[in-house]
């Protein structure tokens, strides 16, 4: 959580001119010679953010969360989405998990100023870890990233303003509703026409994980451990000495990594280097290391 939080922050530092671009244009003002967004005008796409931010925490609030739950849980939501997508642009790697668990907010700040919230807002924080942060392999911020790198260098590079690629935007747009549409209506189907697959392993009910493991694990146990009298999980290591080694460790990365080029140590490794997703790839990638470092070391950029 500590690294995560850490590399947003350096994330939103180094992008600080664009966001305040943004800002300007969103509240009508914005400079002659400034470009007004390729593919959406920024003030739109701006405050198409704050609109949806507010939908979502409108959502969870009439759902049973807390104000300032559901402000929480959103806010590390789209926290996780945008360090993953600053990550695989940066790195290439394409298997990435972060799986920040949206409660330890709540643990830390019970630690720091006794802060409390609602058992509705930590089941809701469960629930949501479990369907959208627990695996972010296939998560709609990286691919919408790519596709729009993709179109920057070979199909509008110069172009500056957002008319000329409304065809192209309303392709993504397109594309997202179909697979909703198309998932949500497959997975419906096969859950309501079958008691079990027919494969060799004959799995019942359809799709374990998401219909009954998780939700038994993340949103029923895991929610459990924050009822009266409880208040959350029983740790034996120092919850915020973790975080802040976490926070302290990644910053420090980042820095010397943006301040000095022959810096070795990329704060990612850091982030990644005890998370699942690394432990089944990580020789796959010293391999790739590698081969890299022998052909440029003693082949040259010839070779």
């Amino acid at each position: 959580f500590g690294a995560v939080l850490a590399i947003a922050i350096v994330t939103l530092w180094i992008a600080r001119h664009q966001l305040a671009l943004v800002a300007r244009q969103m509240v009508g003002r914005g400079r002659a010679e400034e470009p007004v967004g390729r593919y959406l005008p920024y003030w739109l796409a701006g405050w198409g953010l704050v609109a949806c931010v507010i939908v979502l925490i409108g959502w969870l609030v009439a759902a049973g969360a807390s104000v300032m739950g559901a402000v929480v849980l959103v806010g590390v939501i789209g926290m996780v989405y945008f360090v993953l997508a600053r990550v695989v642009a940066e790195t290439g790697l394409l298997y990435v998990l972060l799986p920040v668990v949206p409660t330890r907010a709540w643990l830390y700040a019970g630690e720091l100023a006794g802060a409390r919230t609602t058992l509705g807002s930590i089941f809701f924080s469960n629930y949501l870890f479990g369907m959208l942060l627990h695996d972010t392999r296939e998560a709609s911020p990286v691919f919408m990233t790519h596709a729009l790198r993709v179109a920057d260098e070979q199909a509008y590079s110069g172009h500056r303003t957002w008319r000329s690629a409304v065809a192209f935007t309303g392709c993504l747009v397109l594309a997202l509703v179909v697979a909703v549409v198309v998932s949500g209506a497959s997975t419906l189907y096969a859950h309501y026409s079958y008691a079990s697959s027919v494969d060799q392993a004959q799995e019942q009910p359809i799709g374990s994980w998401g219909s009954w493991s998780m939700p038994r694990a993340f949103a029923l146990d895991d929610t459990a451990q924050y009822m009266p009298p409880r208040d959350g999980p029983v740790e034996r290591h120092s919850r915020m000495g973790h975080f802040g080694t976490g926070v302290g460790m990644t910053g420090l990365l980042a820095f010397f990594n943006l301040r000095f080029a022959a810096w070795p140590l990329h704060p990612v490794g850091y982030l990644l280097a005890m998370s699942w997703g690394t432990r089944q790839i990580w020789f796959s990638i010293f391999l790739g290391w590698l081969a890299k470092s022998l052909i440029v070391n003693y082949g040259g950029p010839r070779l």
